[in-house]
């Protein structure tokens, strides 16, 4: 940071940081002093662009500070764990809000989840408060008996406030009879601020925990500074707030900056490019093969008709980042990180094509290292570790899970399972993934959660679920090998009816492979590594041709 921006700071208000990273909440700091002194400066400012809805600053403390006191008045109180199972909308933002002001913790849940996946989720993270979108509740009371620890579902209705809610919820409107002063509850450093789920490799999924820090800065890299966000970006945030990137693009990196985003309900390549003409949204965050989708849509004469800049994100786009900055004038960037803490790398134009980054000095040190601990020579790939450059430990806390934890974070290195290589230059190159684990339209995905459920028909003996191919780089569609018990009958149509109410949509295989065997090893293993080898045959069942 250079000596006239040092004095800039040191003039303005307390804990500024830079125009990149904005001002973030202070130790000393209530959320609710940092949202009023955030209003004290943008009262009129529009905070959120959503649908036809423009939320200002002002209104956006307004409806939080009502939310707030509703839960304070129906006794939620601080450290308790509220989960919130909604897909976007202003309301999901009012609620992680409302939960910081008065310091409980937010558990943010995939609202596609059904059965099992969904009650493992509410249950593990130890909520005591459901705030559910009226889209989700049946999924919601499909499991209702299974909650053991739930004292209250709070329900938001459906946006034509149709449809009566069962006896025992509470309505979301009810929230704001709260008061509209906003309440000043302080948090220590450390505290726990959200749970958010990440599905591990080979078992259910993690809680990532996050705690109250203070900020630090950290050196940037000079030629990355025109790719970051400043005041005078609109972010379009696409991604689910429930995903990690999605949630820091509306709160922490809005917020802190100060400025604005524009808010979709899901990601939609028909809805895509209106919407950001519609807000005037200037960058927008991705993942899986979002840049792909949006190439594969009919051209029109207006793909350049926009305000969009730059795309910054966390799947690889090597190979069509010219084209899309041809058709649409917008520069992508590519990411690498996990969403529980590793990583932390970027290639921006005029870097290393197909390469995710190298080690530019800045809050992180990332590296390649063998089983040994010992760093990869040029060309030998291992596993991809990161910790933080200033020779600190790196951490990572899975919720209740301290094996977990301890297996993640080794020696002061945080282990991706990722595996990679780097050139003489020190470019890295991602090579490949634990073949337990599936990644699927930007989702982290466990084989064990497909297999849980699958394994649990009355006709199935035993299951395999890998990935294989979906025709984008680094993007998979699920198999499911299955053996079925002897003298059963099941077809796959059948076995995905059975799936439906039971797993989230982006868990159901795409195909089916009934057979006789699994290969295995001497020890009964599953050996995994063989099925995505075999990909897919002509005699599996393709649930998308209905074949």
């Amino acid at each position: 940071m250079d000596s006239e921006r040092e004095e800039r700071r040191k003039k303005e208000i307390p804990g500024w940081k830079d125009e990149f990273d904005g001002r973030p909440q202070l130790p000393e700091e209530s959320f609710g002093e940092f949202l009023e002194a955030k209003v004290a400066r943008n009262k009129d400012k529009p905070y959120l662009y959503f649908e036809d809805q423009v939320i200002t600053y002002g209104e956006l403390k307004d409806k939080v500070s009502r939310v707030a006191n509703g839960f304070l008045d129906l006794g939620i109180k601080k450290g308790e764990h509220v989960g919130i199972v909604m897909y976007n909308c202003p309301e999901y933002l009012y609620a992680i809000y409302a939960t910081n002001a008065i310091a409980a913790v937010h558990v943010t849940i995939n609202p596609g989840l059904k059965g099992e996946g969904l009650s493992y989720i509410i249950n593990q993270s130890d909520s005591k408060t459901l705030l559910v979108e009226q889209e989700c509740l049946e999924n919601v009371e499909f499991i209702r008996n299974d909650l053991k620890q739930i004292k209250r579902i709070i329900v938001l209705p459906t946006a034509e406030g149709k449809g009566s809610l069962p006896a025992g919820y509470i309505t979301f409107n009810k929230l704001y009879q709260g008061s509209a002063s906003i309440p000043h509850i302080y948090r220590q450093p450390g505290e726990m601020t959200r749970i958010h789920y990440t599905s591990g490799t080979t078992g259910l999924p993690k809680g990532t925990v996050a705690r109250f820090a203070v900020a630090t800065n950290f050196p940037r890299d000079k030629a990355q500074l025109k790719y970051q966000h400043t005041a005078d970006e609109i972010q379009y945030v696409v991604l689910p707030l429930y995903h990690n990137v999605g949630y820091n693009d509306c709160t922490n990196r809005t917020l802190n900056v100060e400025t604005t985003c524009g808010l979709t309900r899901r990601f939609s390549a028909r809805r895509f490019w209106p919407e950001v003409r519609k807000f005037g949204c200037t960058c927008f965050s991705f993942a899986g093969s979002m840049p792909h989708i949006l190439l594969k849509q009919p051209p029109s004469p207006d793909d350049k008709n926009h305000s969009m800049r730059f795309g910054d994100g966390y799947a690889p786009i090597g190979e069509i980042r010219d084209e899309f900055y041809d058709r649409f004038g917008v520069i992508l960037i590519e990411r690498y990180a996990t969403s529980d803490g590793g990583g932390g790398l970027r290639n921006i134009p005029g870097d290393k094509k197909g390469s995710i980054g190298r080690d530019e000095g800045g809050g992180r040190l990332v590296t390649i290292m063998d089983e040994n601990g010992k760093e990869c020579p040029p060309h030998i790939v291992g596993e991809i570790v990161s910790r933080p450059r200033d020779g600190t430990p790196a951490t990572a806390e899975y919720y209740k899970e301290p094996e977990r934890t301890a297996e993640k974070v080794r020696d002061g290195w945080f282990h991706t399972g990722d595996y990679g290589y780097r050139d003489e230059e020190g470019w890295m190159f991602f090579s490949d993934r634990d073949r337990q684990f599936i990644r699927r339209r930007g989702e982290n995905i466990s084989s064990l959660e497909i297999e849980s459920v699958i394994d649990k028909h009355p006709d199935v003996l035993e299951s395999a679920a890998v990935g294989v191919s979906s025709g984008f780089q680094f993007d998979q569609e699920i198999k499911i090998s299955v053996i079925l018990k002897p003298g059963r009958k099941l077809t796959p149509a059948e076995l995905i009816d059975y799936c439906e109410p039971r797993m989230a949509r982006h868990l159901i295989p795409r195909y089916v492979d009934f057979r006789n065997s699994l290969p295995k090893t001497d020890t009964e293993r599953v050996q995994k590594n063989k099925l995505v080898d075999e990909g897919v045959t002509t005699t599996m069942w393709d649930r998308e041709k209905k074949a």
